[in-house]
Order: C-alpha cells, then structure tokens, then sequence
C-alpha cells in the first residue's frame, strides 16, 4: 500500500502542493506521481519521478504553480 498525503486538498490558485508518499510493508527503490487536470483523458496523464523523503519509506515531489483541479496518483 502507498499512503499519500495529501489526499485531496484545496489550495489557492497558482500555488504550489508538496506530495508525499510513504511505503507501507514493501520497499522500493523509486516512486513516480502521475498527474493531470481533473476530467482530462487517459493519455494526459504525466509521470516524473519522485524524490526520496527524510525515511526512507517516503518520496515527495512538489506541484508547483497549480492553476486547475488536478487529480494525481503515485505507483
């Protein structure tokens, strides 16, 4: 399982989000976020690697200047 935080939030337009993902009973060497505008279509979705967290069972990365309702998921 992979615990995100956060899960939904609301922030003020063009602001940034920092993510966070934490591994919970499995271990992996790297995570990627996939993200995109909410309501957009299967072959939108963007990808970029994570960075590794302060534990090692956590990576984050930051959206930065948020201007839509953006959905995300990490794998």
């Amino acid at each position: 399982m992979i615990e995100v935080k956060p899960g939904k939030a609301r922030v003020p337009r063009g602001t940034d989000q920092k993510i966070l993902a934490r591994l919970i009973n499995f271990n992996a060497s790297e995570a990627t976020i996939f993200y995109r505008r909410a309501g957009g279509s299967e072959d939108q979705w963007i990808g970029q690697p994570m960075e590794p967290g302060k534990k090692e069972e956590q990576f984050q990365h930051i959206l930065f200047n948020i201007q839509n309702d953006t959905e995300y998921f990490v794998e």
